[in-house]
């Protein structure tokens, strides 16, 4: 019966298994308007869908690291507005970099959203390797074309796959 009171510690988030698989470059239109910088994707991204009951919910797209032989990037990372602060996106971009691990690359992330960047600094799996304040210059360029893509005003942190989830 309910008593109109809520009990710390009653309530329990379900289980929420995701599958992951690559996909087709063609899914990101599903998340691009959710991504918070640029709704572009390289061409060259390898890409990443995770599911849960089906349904797509969770997208990331894989990039080369340019002059760095067996480094790769994830240049987009994106949950669906319902499925965001409940650990699929930290979940999901630790199995990418189980993925990338396990063919003997490694892997990184370079972000200026303030709920990644804590994620990563709370996180085992990844180590914070880069901080720049301020964000980037090509913000200032990117503000006078009227391009979304800037970090300008904002940190920006690089961090690296160096752990496996315990």
């Amino acid at each position: 019966m309910a008593t109109g009171t809520l009990q710390r510690g009653r309530l329990r988030r379900p289980e929420i298994k995701i599958e992951i698989r690559r996909c087709r470059q063609s899914a990101w239109r599903t998340f691009a308007r959710h991504h918070y910088l640029s709704g572009q994707l390289n061409p060259a991204s390898v890409c990443y869908l995770a599911t849960w009951r089906g349904e797509p919910v969770a997208f990331c797209a894989v990039l080369n690291a340019i002059g760095h032989v067996g480094v790769r990037r994830i240049s987009r990372l994106v949950v669906l507005p319902d499925f965001q602060g409940i650990g699929i996106g930290g979940r999901f971009m630790n199995a990418i970099a189980d993925i990338y691990r396990e063919a003997g690359d490694r892997l990184r992330i370079t972000t200026s959203h303030p709920a990644m960047i804590a994620r990563l600094r709370a996180s085992p799996v990844w180590a914070i390797t880069d901080v720049r304040r301020g964000g980037s210059t090509w913000g200032k360029f990117a503000r006078k074309k009227n391009i979304r893509a800037t970090s300008f005003g904002r940190s920006v942190v690089t961090a690296e796959a160096v752990g496996e989830e315990g």
